[in-house]
């Protein structure tokens, strides 16, 4: 279920997606909480943008499939199926789920389809860090060549990244906007992963939970326009219809640190949200 991907597709769909995309807080549903705020589309209720003490971080966010038979179907598309959405702020339910919301613990709640695949996803922010919680569903047969589970446009403000694999070894590199691919040349998972912008002296880490460790792959797609970081889930040839998957989560915390100390800064951070 997991083969060589169309490049050529690959590129055109994804160039599409960040064309779509960003729309700075012209969201119709805004979560804010500490220095956190997160905007989410219209429609399809995906993550639209995400910013961190005055600084916008994050264009967009969505998961997609690459289907054998059919393009990309992307959860930000036409071709998705909104099932349900419940958002609490506090523990209240707010209905309909539109308008700009502050609060301790906001949480959106969404089940949807792609294709032959339904996902149910909890996006949790706090003042600490935005959890995003998922798991999947075969609800029909669908084969497939790849399964992005998380997919981050990562604003082009950002000029260094870093990651630490699941073996222990560390990677880092600089952005130049030149359409290469980093973290792809080691064959372990990574266990987390930052990218920070020099110039505004702040950054974000993704922390992975071991269930998401284990069952697929993470790489950087290092665009002009941003700076992509993929999640590709690695499932079996053929998985029985009515599977279901474990809950694999990513926890985003952003920080704001020197230049000089930002490395160390990630892994200080990113090592207590392992822990924790």
């Amino acid at each position: 279920m997991h083969g060589k991907l169309n490049w050529s597709v690959y590129l055109f769909v994804m160039v599409g997606m960040a064309s779509v995309f960003h729309s700075a807080f012209a969201a119709p549903l805004e979560l804010e909480s500490g220095k956190y705020r997160v905007g989410i589309s219209d429609k399809t209720f995906c993550l639209n943008s995400i910013e961190f003490d005055g600084i916008l971080l994050c264009n967009s966010g969505c998961s997609m499939i690459s289907p054998k038979t059919a393009n990309f179907i992307r959860e930000d598309s036409k071709d998705s199926r909104l099932i349900s959405v419940r958002f609490t702020v506090d523990g209240k339910i707010v209905d309909p789920p539109s308008g700009k919301y502050a609060g301790n613990k906001l949480i959106l709640e969404k089940t949807y389809q792609l294709g032959g695949i339904k996902i149910v996803s909890a996006l949790t922010l706090t003042a600490d860090e935005i959890t995003i919680a998922s798991h999947w569903e075969l609800v029909a047969d669908q084969p497939l060549v790849s399964f992005y589970f998380y997919t981050f446009h990562w604003s082009k403000v950002h000029d260094q990244w870093c990651a630490r694999f699941q073996n222990d070894i560390s990677a880092s590199g600089t952005f130049e906007g030149n359409e290469k691919f980093y973290l792809t040349r080691n064959p372990s998972s990574i266990r987390w992963f930052a990218v920070f912008s020099s110039v505004e002296q702040k950054g974000m880490i993704g922390v992975f939970n071991s269930e998401a460790v284990h069952a697929g792959y993470s790489r950087f797609w290092d665009r002009a326009g941003s700076r992509v970081l993929l999640y590709d889930l690695v499932l079996p040839q053929n998985p029985a219809v009515k599977r279901k998957s474990p809950t694999y989560a990513v926890v985003l915390r952003g920080f704001g640190t020197k230049a000089d100390q930002w490395k160390e800064t990630a892994e200080k951070i990113a090592s207590r949200l392992v822990r924790d």
